[in-house]
């Protein structure tokens, strides 16, 4: 009987475990999956939470430098684009996680005026104290 809170315990120390044998107690993938199910919803509030109150993001979309945003200018930011692909999306197809890393590869879907939006990208996710501090988003531009 002594054997199973043992067992429970090694257990929950082996399920925290991350690629390269680090020990991690921290949910920063479960904040990242947060977002994306939160912009899937089309929830710019709970996109905006997932991020400091302000985060500096490296962005094509936003131009050729890193710039600070806060959440309330994410949130608009998001609306933008919202009104432009109404029906938009973003399909997770891998993400990894290591420390304050967190890293998506996605492929962001919608329509606009008819005509079709596909765009696969990555995303680096920095974060700490379980928000996003710094958001880099790789894509080709076109």
């Amino acid at each position: 009987m002594k054997y199973i809170p043992l067992s429970l315990l090694l257990f929950f120390v082996l399920s925290c475990v991350e690629p390269g044998g680090k020990i991690s107690f921290n949910n920063n993938k479960e904040v990242i999956r947060s977002l994306f199910e939160a912009y899937n919803n089309h929830d710019w509030a709970t996109v905006a939470g997932c991020y400091a109150d302000s985060t500096l993001f490296l962005d094509a979309s936003l131009g050729d430098s890193a710039i600070y945003q806060t959440q309330e200018a994410t949130i608009k930011r998001y609306q933008a684009l919202h009104q432009k692909y109404p029906d938009m999306k973003a399909e997770i197809k891998d993400i990894y996680s290591d420390g304050n890393h967190v890293i998506v590869e996605f492929v962001a879907v919608g329509t606009a005026r008819n005509s079709q939006m596909k765009l696969a990208q990555c995303a680096v996710f920095t974060l700490k104290d379980g928000k996003i501090v710094e958001n880099n988003t790789y894509f080709e531009r076109k």
